[in-house]
């Protein structure tokens, strides 16, 4: 009977700390908030260990990175709304460039309620050609969740990220993004494509779209495409919107950035539609993200 009663115990437990990590996502910087998770095909380097690690390679400064994220959710199936706890996130990346090899690491640390994500992660990156660079990031979570008196922890396996960047001409750049290729994580395994386009150095166009390409692909893609729009020499303001099937989420986002030879300021606020599905979440949800970040670059 003993093993009938912990295999019991065992049971519910798996059912209680499954859904309450599942709502802890991937960390994004203030930009890619903006941009709606947009920018596989952009050159980006404070998002190296976070998107596509490859356009590491193209940077020759050093950079300091500090970003302080604020979620809240609402249960909108409910009359009044259920309030659900708010989400904090820090993240903190410091990285470098120079002209040969490019390296980044970051620490991503998440609060909700009684849960807790902590994300270690570094990324390097290497020049194929002049135009081209492959770049390969390394991850490592750790979940926490404590309820009624007891504490469950559970840590994932590291999970690579493999990425390539090349850009066709000063104006259009192209992204590919492998996520989790050895399959280290049930359901991350995906590969995501990205295109940059910017016209009279005004406007740049950018679109992502992917899917777990291990399952069937239709039910697991995603799709994002964002705007950004420079408004003055240093300031410029980005939109953007992304549908995400396997996650079953949908939103929308904007921001703007400021650029200063040595600082570069992001603020961003987003949008996010979460539909109920499976054990994962049981009820429709509505979030609400407000994001600020501050990068010293030298």
């Amino acid at each position: 009977m003993d093993n009938i009663y912990r295999l019991i115990f065992f049971a519910a437990s798996l059912f209680i700390v499954v859904p309450s990590f599942a709502e802890l996502r991937d960390f994004q910087t203030t930009r890619l908030i903006s941009t709606g998770g947009t920018g596989v095909g952009s050159i980006l380097m404070d998002e190296a260990t976070l998107l596509n690690p490859a356009p590491l390679a193209f940077f020759t400064v050093t950079s300091f990175y500090a970003q302080k994220t604020k979620t809240s959710f609402d249960d909108k199936t409910n009359t009044p709304p259920t309030n659900i706890p708010k989400t904090d996130n820090w993240g903190f990346i410091a990285s470098d460039g120079n002209g040969n090899l490019g390296a980044s690491i970051s620490y991503q640390k998440q609060k909700s309620g009684g849960s807790e994500r902590k994300r270690w992660a570094a990324a390097m990156a290497i020049p194929a050609d002049k135009t081209s660079a492959m770049g390969i990031s390394i991850r490592r979570t750790s979940d926490r969740d404590s309820r009624d008196s007891i504490t469950y922890e559970e840590s994932s396996n590291c999970q690579f990220v493999l990425g390539v960047t090349h850009a066709v001409n000063s104006s259009f750049t192209l992204g590919l993004v492998v996520i989790d290729p050895t399959k280290r994580i049930q359901n991350d395994t995906k590969a995501l494509v990205g295109i940059q386009y910017v016209y009279q150095e005004f406007i740049a166009i950018m679109i992502d779209g992917g899917t777990d390409y291990t399952q069937t692909m239709r039910e697991k893609s995603q799709y994002h495409a964002a705007l950004q729009f420079k408004v003055f020499s240093d300031v410029f303001l980005r939109a953007g919107v992304f549908e995400d099937k396997a996650k079953h989420e949908r939103g929308n986002g904007a921001g703007l950035g400021w650029v200063t030879p040595k600082l570069v300021f992001e603020a961003a606020i987003g949008s996010k539609s979460l539909v109920a599905y499976e054990n994962i979440r049981t009820k429709k949800q509505e979030a609400k993200e407000a994001s600020f970040s501050l990068s010293y670059r030298f």
